[in-house]
């Protein structure tokens, strides 16, 4: 965002030019150290899940999010790596679109899981690493 665009808030209605100019309705925001993920659901939901859209804030390092952005678009699909669908520019900075997961680490209290379920996320989380 440059200084003249106002901040996309939760129920702006954007389009996205890297998706022909699909509309969305931005659901949630979440900040984050690099950048800001909004939650984009579709004005028209045929057959299009809700997707991220992750942004490139101004305080962090541009070419580092570019770079990022390039690797993990080129990863494809792995069952353990979050899917990137697309690298864009949007309001003037880097983007990237992922699908959307409903539920992150951090909304998670991992001491309610039994260790079976610790084990299991520990060896995915090392696969897809080790993609």
């Amino acid at each position: 965002m440059t200084n003249s665009t106002p901040e996309p808030a939760i129920g702006s209605i954007i389009s996205l030019l890297a998706l022909e100019n699909e509309k969305f309705v931005i659901g949630k925001i979440l900040e984050g150290g690099m950048g800001t993920v909004y939650k984009l659901v579709p004005v028209r939901p045929a057959g299009i899940p809700p997707l991220a859209l992750k942004t490139y804030q101004d305080s962090a390092d541009r070419a580092q999010f570019i770079r990022e952005a390039e690797l993990w678009i080129s990863l494809g699909t792995h069952p353990h790596v979050a899917h990137a669908i697309a690298y864009t520019e949007w309001h003037s900075k880097p983007a990237v679109i992922a699908d959307w997961y409903n539920k992150s680490l951090a909304e998670t209290d991992l001491k309610e899981w039994p260790s079976s379920n610790i084990l299991r996320f520990a060896l995915q989380l090392i696969d897809g690493l080790d993609y």
